[in-house]
């Protein structure tokens, strides 16, 4: 009788108790780390952006290599003669395939002194205000995508051999544009949603490599000028995107119109990163870092 007892509190057990249990642990195991994850060595698309040079400050502590690329060396001048002696800095175009082949050899070959990549980390992109459908010719569509595309798409398909070899991570820099649609950025979020559709379709081709493809998904687009005063950007905005709008857009349109259309925008972007990077270093960190990471950050 007793026997037939202790079975039925086993059973009872097994399927009620265990799998809360279970969740329990997978959901705790998002906040723990790895023991070894921070000897392990990271790629850095884009040290050179507001988001990739705050992510080198809390990566001070990394005891693996990390090796940072930036495409406009002005904005490194300050980093590149202090820089410590776990980072090597790069110089690379994104949209340039030969520069990001060039890349890859490099690291490979100091991959013999500090070992297999184990993260990627893409930060390219270019949040600009693009404006209205039919303020926008084909160009400005064209233009985006390269930036938020296929700059990123090219980077991350490149980067698969090093990373599939050590079953590593790959983090992609999203935005909620990828799903949430705004008439005020058409252009930048044909670009970010097809971007989301390759990251997604390429999480689930990895797994069979044991690899993990992660989105970081921003609110909004993040600042990156940040050498320029808030009012000097927003100026050169509307000067750089009215002398691209078509000729029509501006009949219907006056100038005006167009500036207190960039400016509200660009200032609620500047806001939203000031406010919000810390959440932005902890949703990467924890991408990189996690025992279980999220397939999603939405920050």
């Amino acid at each position: 009788m007793a026997s037939e007892s202790l079975e039925l509190y086993i059973a009872a057990f097994s399927v009620f108790v265990a799998p809360i249990l279970v969740v329990i642990c997978l959901r705790l195991a998002k906040y723990l780390k790895f023991s070894d994850q921070n000897d392990k060595n990271i790629v850095l698309i884009g040290c050179d952006t507001d988001c990739g040079q705050a992510l080198l400050q809390q990566l001070l502590q990394h005891r693996g290599h990390i090796f940072a690329t930036y495409k406009d060396e002005d904005k490194m001048k300050d980093l590149l003669p202090d820089s410590p002696s776990n980072i090597t800095f790069m110089k690379l175009d994104p949209n340039e395939t030969d520069e990001i082949d060039n890349t890859i050899k490099a690291i490979t070959k100091e991959q013999m002194q500090y070992g297999s990549i184990w993260t990627l980390i893409n930060l390219t992109g270019n949040g600009i205000c693009n404006a209205a459908a039919e303020w926008c010719p084909k160009e400005i569509y064209l233009n985006s995508a390269d930036d938020n595309l296929w700059a990123s798409v090219e980077v991350i398909r490149r980067f698969l051999p090093v990373i599939k070899e050590s079953r590593g991570r790959i983090i992609q820099l999203g935005c909620s544009s990828a799903t949430t649609m705004s008439r005020k950025t058409i252009a930048y979020c044909v670009a970010k949603a097809s971007l989301r559709a390759f990251i997604e379709s390429l999480s689930i081709e990895m797994k069979r490599y044991s690899v993990s493809v992660h989105w970081i998904e921003l609110k909004s687009c993040y600042e990156q000028y940040e050498e320029e005063t808030n009012e000097a950007r927003i100026d050169r905005c509307k000067q750089q995107f009215w002398n691209e709008i078509s000729s029509l857009a501006k009949l219907k349109f006056n100038q005006q119109f167009y500036d207190t259309f960039v400016t509200d925008y660009s200032r609620k972007n500047q806001a939203y990163f000031k406010k919000n990077i810390h959440k932005i270093m902890w949703a990467i960190e924890n991408a990189i870092f996690s025992f279980n990471p999220s397939d999603v950050y939405t920050v």
